[in-house]
């Protein structure tokens, strides 16, 4: 950066972290600055332009360089130089090292001495002297500007020729953005970026399959069954300006979990910056459904050494949540939100601040399902008597793998009492759910006909009767497979989403089919579980017994009419 070798060019380098443009005006028309706004900051800003020297300006251009120089200095309207405020200021100016200023100089003389320091823009000295004239601001601007929340830039405008200290004049309370260094600056009509930043915060989750035992990356959205613990990480970076805080007291994440989330204990909760655990340099409670972690009263991150902080280190949480039986079942999911808020002011430099900022919220979701399954006979009416049990089976699981009495399982196995309990014992040992997935508990409607299993995620299952009405045949277990899809909310622009839920038939399978997926907000699966009645025999065979009676009792009569004949015979 080049020295400052005038006042003009002391005023420029003098400019602060947040880069709020002061510009020279000419005194008989004045000039524009223009502001444009950091990416980061989306809060509305209330600029003021202070003039602290005034005089003549002149600019000149020589080989593509301007230059700009401020004569004739008096004080300007923007300070109160009367009393002890000239006096503190001289003694603060005479504390940055270089500048020896005597106890009656004139504000030329001040000036002429701040010159002389040949300070570097954005330096440490640079922001002390803008600290030094902000405490003998009068409370009313010279001039002001705003930019709108959302805006990108905005103007001050109608500012006298002069030496001026740029700041914000309004606070900046839960809102995305964060005050502007002070600035000292003599320019004509410029446009210049302010230097703000802000934090950020980003929540994720993983997806975990059951059934092929994979697992996610960090993602917006997920899937998984009632009773499952779900694994969570939040994200919060520093600002990029962070070296341009004095102090940094700020730092309150909050987490808000749906009803279908039931949240850790507090103890379980990790916080950590790079392999450094953190934890006990804040506050950590859980009221309800939400999860508050905030910087302790006595600490500053500034003041770390052991990390030490700078504008690139990020506090990483994580924590399980369970998905609980308040769970929404397929549509909107179980949204899960965080925010972070946070020092906002870098020219405050006491125990506490006026005003912070705050992020937006940023949402992952969890999803769950549903199945339905009814009953039904021959005919397609609704059969009672019969009951369900549903496990969750490797990816790779084939109904064949179930052996009766060392043979696989097929479709002429037959389905008796004493094979059933086998083929539930061998599910038993292979099943991926657990007994915390109350999901995979049957809740029958009240005729008994049908059966939903709500809270279960994506896999294989397999559904065995294991009641069977009287009278009716067992089904043989019946595989199939449940896929889901979501958008992730970089691809849509408001939160994740369920794009896709399917329960598909198994190719090759001796029992399959394709699930319904039903039109309602949960998005059911349901599926017609026929019983066919068993057929009734005749007890001794292909005839039956009455025609037996009948010969029967034509024999008896036969030989009864013989023994009558013969012996009126042997008679005659």
């Amino acid at each position: 950066m080049k020295k400052i070798k005038r006042i003009l060019a002391a005023v420029v380098a003098a400019t602060m972290v947040m880069a709020t443009a002061v510009t020279s005006f000419a005194e008989e028309s004045g000039y524009t600055i223009t502001i444009n706004k950091d990416d980061s900051d989306k809060a509305a800003h209330t600029y003021g332009a202070f003039q602290i020297f005034t005089g003549d300006l002149k600019e000149e251009t020589k080989d593509g360089s301007t230059t700009k120089t401020l004569s004739n200095i008096v004080w300007g309207s923007g300070v109160n130089v009367s009393g002890d405020s000239l006096s503190s200021l001289i003694t603060e100016l005479n504390e940055i090292d270089g500048i020896s200023i005597a106890t009656d100089a004139t504000a030329a003389q001040i000036a002429d001495a701040i010159s002389k320091k040949n300070m570097e823009a954005d330096s440490t000295d640079a922001q002390k002297l803008a600290d030094a004239f902000n405490k003998i601001l009068v409370t009313t601007a010279t001039a002001t500007g705003t930019i709108g929340a959302g805006e990108t830039s905005g103007t001050i405008e109608n500012v006298p020729a002069g030496y001026y200290l740029i700041k914000d004049t309004a606070d900046i309370t839960n809102a995305q953005g964060a005050k502007t260094r002070f600035m000292l600056q003599v320019v004509s009509s410029v446009t210049v970026t302010e230097k703000a930043s802000v934090p950020t915060i980003t929540k994720k989750v993983q997806d975990k399959n059951d059934s092929d035992d994979n697992t996610t990356n960090w993602q917006d959205s997920a899937d998984y069954d009632i009773g499952d613990e779900v694994p969570y990480q939040i994200t919060g970076t520093l600002p990029s300006r962070f070296s341009d805080f004095d102090t940094y007291k700020t730092y309150t994440i909050t987490d808000t979990l749906s009803a279908g989330l039931t949240a850790p204990a507090a103890k379980d909760i990790v916080i950590k910056v790079g392999e450094t655990d953190v934890k006990d340099h804040f506050d950590v409670s859980i009221t309800g459904q939400t999860i508050t972690i905030s910087l302790k009263s006595d600490e500053d991150l500034r003041k770390w050494t052991a990390p030490a902080l700078t504008k690139d280190s990020t506090f990483v949480v994580t924590y399980s949540a369970v998905l609980n039986n308040n769970a929404v079942i397929g549509g909107i999911g179980n949204p899960n939100t965080v925010n972070l808020t946070y020092s906002n002011n870098p020219n405050y430099n006491g125990d506490g601040e006026n005003d912070h900022g705050k992020t937006p919220d940023d949402t992952v979701i969890v999803f769950t399902y549903k199945t339905v399954f009814n009953k039904v006979d021959g005919e397609q009416k609704p059969l009672a008597g019969a009951g369900f049990t549903l496990y969750k089976v490797s990816s790779t699981f084939k109904l064949s793998d179930i052996l009766i009495n060392n043979v696989a399982l097929d479709k002429n196995t037959s389905m008796t009492p004493e094979n059933i309990t086998t083929i539930m014992n061998q599910l038993d040992a292979v099943k991926k759910n657990t007994s915390t997935n109350t999901g995979f508990t049957a809740v029958p409607n009240a005729d008994g006909t049908s059966f939903t299993f709500s809270g279960v995620d994506d896999g294989r299952y397999v559904l065995v009767e294991s009641t069977t009405p009287a009278g009716y045949n067992t089904m043989l277990p019946l595989i199939f497979d449940v896929t889901a899809s979501h958008k992730d909310k970089d691809d849509a622009p408001d939160a994740a989403t369920l794009t896709d839920l399917n329960g598909n038939k198994i190719d090759g399978e001796i029992n399959t089919m394709d699930l319904t997926i039903g039109t309602d907000d949960a998005k059911t699966l349901s599926a017609d579980i026929v019983n066919i009645s068993g057929t009734i025999l005749p007890s001794t065979g292909g005839i039956g017994t009455t025609i037996l009676y009948v010969i029967g009792g034509i024999l008896v009569i036969g030989g009864a009419t013989a023994i009558l004949i013969k012996r009126k015979k042997d008679a005659e």
